[in-house]
C-alpha cells in the first residue's frame, strides 16, 4: 500500500511526535543533579556514608528511567502508525489506493463540523469514503471507512462536559459493517449535529440501518 496522500501526511507531521525524546534530554540531567544533591547532603551529614551506596542510589533510578523514556519515545516516533494500519486494511489493491488518493486530492463532497471555529476536527465524505479528522496530542490525525462497507449505525450518549454544567449530549457513534465489526468510531456533540450527521449518512450510505433514539439513556 503506497498512498501518496498518506506519504504527504506522514511527512507533514514527522518530528512532531518526538517531543518525548526532547523532554527526556531535559529531564535526565535534572534527575541526575537531584540525586547527586541528595547523595552529597547525605554524605555531608554522615561521614561514614559508603561511597558505593551513593553510586547505587544514582545509577539504579537512572537505569530504570532511561529505558522507559526511550521506549516511550520509540512508540511516539511513528505517530502515523494507527492511520497507516487503518488504510492498509481498506486499500488492498493498487486500484483502491489510486481511488483513495484521487478523492483525497479533491474537495470533500460534504464536511460536518462540530465546532465551526475548529478547523482540525470534522467529519467528511468523499464519493467512496467517510473520514474523521481530529487532534491527537495536538497533532491532526485521521481515520477512514469505506461507505459501501457500512451497514448500520449504533450510538451511546453521555453528558457533554464541554457544555455549561454538562447539559449537552455527546454521541459516541459506531459505524458497523455487514459482518458486525466496527468500521469507524466518531463522537458528535449535540442533538442538532447528530440529526445533521444522520441525514448526511443516509444520503451517502443509502439503506443504512440507523439506531432509534427513543430508548437511549443519558449516562450520569
Amino acid at each position: 500500500m503506497d498512498s501518496q496522500w498518506l506519504r504527504r501526511h506522514t511527512e507533514s507531521i514527522q518530528g512532531k511526535g518526538n517531543n518525548t525524546n526532547k523532554k527526556f534530554l531535559i529531564i535526565l540531567p535534572i534527575i541526575f543533579l537531584l540525586l547527586a544533591c541528595i547523595v552529597f547532603a547525605t554524605g555531608k551529614q554522615n561521614p561514614d556514608f559508603d561511597a558505593k551506596i551513593s553510586v547505587i542510589i544514582i545509577i539504579i533510578p537512572i537505569a530504570i528511567i532511561v529505558p522507559i523514556f526511550l521506549l516511550a519515545g520509540k512508540k511516539s516516533s511513528d505517530i502515523a502508525g494507527p492511520l497507516r494500519e487503518n488504510l492498509e486494511a481498506l486499500l488492498t489493491t493498487p486500484e483502491l489506493v489510486s481511488e483513495f488518493d484521487y478523492e483525497m486530492s479533491c474537495e470533500p463532497l460534504c464536511i460536518l463540523k462540530d465546532n465551526p471555529s475548529n478547523s482540525k476536527e470534522y467529519v467528511f465524505f468523499t464519493e467512496h469514503y467517510i473520514g474523521s479528522s481530529f487532534l491527537l496530542n495536538n497533532i491532526q490525525d485521521y481515520r477512514f471507512a469505506r461507505l459501501s462497507d457500512i451497514a448500520e449505525m449504533k450510538f451511546s450518549i453521555a453528558r457533554d462536559q464541554t457544555k455549561v454544567m454538562g447539559l449537552g449530549k455527546l454521541y459516541f457513534v459506531d459505524l458497523i459493517g455487514s459482518n458486525g465489526e466496527k468500521c469507524l468510531g466518531l463522537s458528535i456533540h449535540g442533538k442538532d449535529r447528530m440529526n445533521e450527521f444522520e441525514e448526511t449518512l443516509e444520503k451517502y450510505c443509502p439503506g443504512i440501518k440507523l439506531q432509534e433514539h427513543k430508548f437511549i439513556h443519558v449516562n450520569q
